[in-house]
Parts: C-alpha cells; sequence; structure tokens
C-alpha cells in the first residue's frame, strides 16, 4: 500500500510526499525491489545522489540483473547534476554507476570530461581507455580521447585515434575539427 501511495503522489507530481511513502514501504517489505527503485526514480527528480545511489546499491542487491540498468539511472543523474555545477555529487553520482556496473561506458565517459575540465589529464584518459574498452568505434570517445592525448603533449598517439576516428566516421564534423 505505501509502495502504491508513493506511485499515486509521484504521479501528481507530489515527489517531496512520495519520498517518506516509498521510504516505509522499503522498510516494510525489504524485499519489495519497486519500493527501492521508486525511492530512487523519485530522489534522483529530486537530484538526492547519495540517498538515490544507496536505494539503487538495495535494488541491485535484490536484483543483480538489473544493476547495469540502474547504474544508467545514476550516469543520468551524474550528467545532470554536472550540468548544474554540482561537480561533487555528480562524481558520487557517477562512482555509484561504476559501483553498480565497472563496465559503464557512460560514468567514464563523464568522469573523464569532469577530470579533463580539472586539468587531470592522466586520469582523464584512464577514463576515456575504460570506455574505449566497451566501444572501440564511438566517434566522441576516440575524439575526446584524442585531445586528452594531445593535451598531455602525446602527440603521434593523438594523431593515431583522431586518425582512426576518421577512419571509423569519414563523414561527421567531430573526426575533422581536431584532426592533427
Amino acid at each position: 500500500a505505501w509502495n502504491n501511495l508513493g506511485l499515486t503522489l509521484a504521479s501528481s507530481n507530489q515527489v517531496d510526499a512520495a519520498i517518506p511513502c516509498f521510504r516505509r514501504a522499503a522498510a516494510v517489505m525489504p524485499g519489495l525491489l519497486a519500493a527501492h527503485v521508486n525511492l530512487a526514480q523519485a530522489l534522483i527528480q529530486k537530484r538526492d545522489a547519495v540517498g538515490a545511489m544507496e536505494a539503487l546499491r538495495l535494488a541491485a542487491a535484490l536484483h543483480p540483473g538489473g544493476a547495469v540498468e540502474f547504474a544508467r539511472m545514476m550516469e543520468g543523474l551524474g550528467d545532470e547534476l554536472m550540468g548544474l555545477g554540482r561537480r561533487e555529487d555528480a562524481e558520487a553520482a557517477l562512482n555509484g554507476a561504476l559501483a553498480l556496473n565497472r563496465a559503464s561506458k557512460g560514468a567514464h565517459q563523464s568522469l573523464a570530461l569532469m577530470r579533463y575540465r580539472q586539468a587531470r589529464f592522466t586520469e582523464a584518459r584512464l577514463h576515456y581507455e575504460k570506455a574505449l574498452a566497451n566501444d572501440t568505434t564511438d566517434i566522441l570517445t576516440l575524439n575526446n580521447y584524442g585531445n586528452i592525448l594531445k593535451a598531455m603533449g602525446l602527440a603521434p598517439e593523438a594523431a593515431k585515434v583522431l586518425a582512426q576516428a576518421k577512419e571509423l566516421h569519414p563523414g561527421q564534423w567531430e573526426t575533422h575539427s581536431n584532426y592533427l
């Protein structure tokens, strides 16, 4: 009943009132996956990275097969928080996504961008390399990885990566705009 009440409130834009209902549902029935997921979604709407991360961690423990989906939810929250300038909260959400799914390409890409903006190029490079381990043909990741290498003074390596991007995607402007 608590979970259903929370859903009713959330669907009528009363997220603040829905959160205690989802918490109560999760407390009364700790094995109710929907209560944890609904709580996480409500907390994401409120941009509460820490609370959402905990709810998703509990959901993943109940349903390990959903960890990739739950990680994507955290990635989205992290990206939104980064856009709002809440770097620490964004980092917590993105690291939460990686805790749920170590291979999360989106979390690695976002953390790489964050590190690039902080001029922490070595860390940015490592995150782009992990993102590329999942998809070696992603133009955005290849392009940004090339830019990181260039910023690190590794022009030959950057040229190789950007040439690969250009070869894989010859018609896209991204491969040409930063080609060395």
